[in-house]
């Protein structure tokens, strides 16, 4: 039953139905929750805080992506781990506190490469990309975002539509700064990394270039 209705939550999300997804969603966490199933606890609760997360409530996200982190990592699951992870990286981006950003999101990238979990690897590469832009790393950005596309071919998952603009947003702002030709320079050298050239890459930033930072 908890299983039920966790799906029938992730159906309605994705048609849009944001109050369905979350009568559905918390009627399967009380069914987890009467049989204990701590796994199943800390993924509902995942899907719970990525929903306010969405909608920029990091209010209410925050703690339930907090709590299914403590319980995934309690249960030595870091795969699964990482998306609370990264969703709290986000978070600490809209903040501005690009330290705390970098660390979350570097260790859900790194728990990510390490367990395979390939198919949400490129999400990390974009956002490291936008903190590397946010700091002066114009071609390493560059060549992240290159990285990332390639990724998204390989895995077949395309980027949704609020995270498609933030891309197109990054690729505009490189593209001034850098001048169209490096920008494309960069891109394709980015092509051209494997995964583990480009989990290194993003995992250990370049020297920022000098000049101006974009606003």
């Amino acid at each position: 039953m908890g299983n039920a209705l966790l799906n029938l939550g992730l159906l309605a999300d994705d048609a849009g139905q944001t109050a369905e997804t979350h009568t559905r969603l918390e009627e399967s966490l009380a069914q987890f929750r009467e049989i204990g199933d701590q796994w199943s606890i800390a993924l509902v609760l995942m899907n719970l805080g990525d929903l306010p997360l969405a909608a920029d409530d990091d209010a209410l996200a925050e703690p339930r992506l907090r709590a299914s982190l403590a319980l995934h990592r309690q249960l030595g699951d870091l795969a699964t781990a990482s998306y609370p992870t990264f969703g709290l990286g986000q978070i600490a981006l809209k903040r501005g506190d690009a330290g705390l950003a970098r660390r979350l999101m570097s260790q859900s990238l790194t728990w990510r490469y390490e367990a395979r979990e390939m198919r949400p690897i490129a999400h990390n590469l974009e956002r490291l990309a936008r903190l590397d832009r946010l700091e002066g790393r114009f071609e390493q950005a560059a060549r992240l975002l290159g990285a990332a596309a390639a990724m998204r071919v390989m895995v077949q998952v395309a980027l949704k539509a609020r995270a498609l603009q933030d891309v197109a947003d990054d690729v505009a702002t490189l593209r001034r700064l850098l001048g169209a030709a490096r920008y494309a320079e960069c891109w394709a050298e980015g092509q051209a990394l494997t995964l583990a050239q480009a989990v290194a890459l993003a995992l250990a930033p370049e020297p920022a270039l000098a000049g101006p930072r974009p606003a």
